[in-house]
């Protein structure tokens, strides 16, 4: 069981799991017999019969994609989806624009004969 689908995770699922994610990401929650319409609703190439429809549900379910729920009409699922991680950036490129960026503020302070030669691109290269 995972902590949820991720855009990436949608990405890599077989055809037929995807267009069972795709309508229930469509929905807050849906009823097995609604998702059995709304396949039904797809063009011929994206619909699924209910036999398989069900072992698919059953799989997302165990991967933890679809989250099974009692609801005063029975039975429901919802599509569980991950929380976008926040990056962290390494704390050495942090103080590397931190240097260029207090080493660009004293240049353009100092007049330009004071200025030190910048490097170029090839001389930090050779």
């Amino acid at each position: 069981m995972t902590n949820g689908l991720s855009l990436l995770d949608l990405t890599e699922l077989p055809a037929p799991w995807r267009t069972v994610m795709t309508v229930a990401l469509r929905e807050t929650c849906i009823s097995f017999d609604d998702l059995v319409q709304a396949v039904g609703t797809l063009p011929a190439s994206q619909q699924i019969n209910e036999g398989e429809l069900r072992q698919i549900v059953e799989a997302l379910s165990a991967r933890g994609y679809l989250v099974e729920d009692t609801a005063a009409n029975g039975r429901v699922y919802r599509p569980r989806v991950t929380r976008r991680s926040g990056r962290k950036m390494s704390e050495k490129l942090w103080c590397a624009l931190e240097d260029t960026a207090s080493d660009s503020a004293r240049e353009s302070s100092d007049p330009p004969a004071q200025r030190p030669a910048r490097k170029s691109l090839w001389d930090s290269l050779v």
